[in-house]
């Protein structure tokens, strides 16, 4: 599946909480309007039995719902994802998808425009650009979209930062963080190519 498609997928679903699962638990589980269920785990750190932990996640949710369920793995961690996805025995077969980060291009995430995606877009591959130019890109959009409001602002950038230590981005970000709480956005070139921004700023 193309990551730009995925990713529309998962913006029109909606919560479900199913009742008992393993410890520990998963980290969503989501119901899509049309195709059952789907169950997102975030790992930030590489786990040689996580193939298993997924299976028993499948069993706790397929015991509750009789939707199909699809299985995403979206690892965030720094180092290189070696995980498994698939588990192969003479009675057992089963797989899960697994996303990593690494590998996703940071535009299928910059082009979607809104903080959730743009907070992700930084642990995404930046295709050979500067980490800096990608940075300030990421801090502006974000500061043009959530000019009105300081503290979401704030919230949404301090997320980047926790993100961004997988990255080793802590520097580029400080320096557009200083760049952006000093600035009026409403003097960025962006600012006159988006007019949502002008009308709300009215």
């Amino acid at each position: 599946m193309k990551w730009r498609q995925w990713f529309d997928k998962l913006s029109s679903l909606e919560m479900t909480k199913p009742k008992r699962y393993w410890q520990p638990c998963p980290s969503t589980a989501l119901r899509a309007r049309v195709s059952g269920l789907i169950q997102i785990e975030i790992q930030n750190n590489n786990q040689a039995n996580i193939a298993w932990r997924m299976l028993r996640y499948y069993q706790d949710i397929r015991g509750e719902h009789v939707e199909p369920i699809q299985q995403y793995l979206l690892y965030i961690g720094k180092e290189r994802c070696r995980m498994p996805q698939t588990i192969q025995e003479p009675n057992l077969s089963y797989q899960y998808t697994l996303v990593d980060m690494h590998t996703i291009d940071c535009n299928a995430l910059l082009e979607r425009n809104t903080p959730d995606a743009l907070v992700l877009a930084i642990l995404c591959d930046f295709k050979g650009r500067p980490a800096e130019a990608v940075v300030r890109e990421i801090g502006t959009r974000l500061r043009l979209l959530l000019h009105n409001d300081d503290r979401r602002f704030l919230d949404y950038f301090s997320m980047l930062e926790i993100l961004g230590q997988n990255r080793d981005l802590e520097q580029q970000l400080k320096e557009t963080k200083n760049m952006l709480t000093q600035i009026d956005v409403s003097r960025l070139p962006s600012f006159d190519i988006l007019p949502s921004l002008k009308e709300h700023c009215h």
